[in-house]
């Protein structure tokens, strides 16, 4: 009965583990990307998921063959939330070569990664430590581009990531443009 209740326990504990595993090699250093400089502890604030239904395309819970898991993408209940990087994961894949992955856990039960560079490329991450990341507006095209701009410092307003002062003078650089 002993050996039924330990073997239980372990599969269970096994399957737990399985949930939370990224693959590659864990660091813990200051990465850059593009023009950021990422650490450990550092905040990343979401915006919208670029997939269907809001899922998140660049952050997700990779697949894990072994115990029969598909990858999971973050879903959209995490728009406009902030996540803290916990660590890093360096993957190798023979056709792009390595790539730096952050590991965050916006659930609070499993780690997900993320592929920051693209993520800021397509909207699903916003701000860096209260910067605002991704795409800066256009002088050809000013309209849309402020606009989005300050929906993207209004969301960041109401998602805590900024001050009211820090909102009002990042508004007026915008407008005075």
């Amino acid at each position: 009965m002993k050996t039924h209740l330990y073997l239980i326990l372990l599969m269970l504990l096994c399957y737990k583990a399985s949930y939370s595993q990224i693959p590659g090699k864990r660091f813990d250093k200051t990465i850059s990307v593009g023009n950021y400089e990422i650490s450990p502890g550092d905040t990343l604030y979401l915006g919208k998921g670029s997939m269907n239904g809001g899922l998140f395309a660049y952050i997700e819970q990779p697949a894990n063959y072994i115990v029969g898991l598909r990858a999971m993408s973050l879903d959209s209940r995490y728009a406009g939330k902030f996540v803290i990087v916990k660590f890093f994961k360096v993957q190798k894949d023979k056709n792009t070569g390595e790539k730096v992955f952050a590991v965050i856990n916006p659930t609070g039960a499993y780690n997900y990664s993320v592929d920051i560079q693209s993520a800021i490329d397509v909207g699903e991450i916003v701000a860096i430590n209260h910067t605002m990341v991704g795409a800066r507006p256009q002088a050809t095209s000013s309209t849309v581009s402020v606009a989005d701009e300050l929906l993207k410092l209004k969301q960041l307003l109401d998602a805590g990531a900024l001050t009211q002062a820090e909102y009002d003078q990042q508004k007026k650089k915008l407008l005075n443009n």
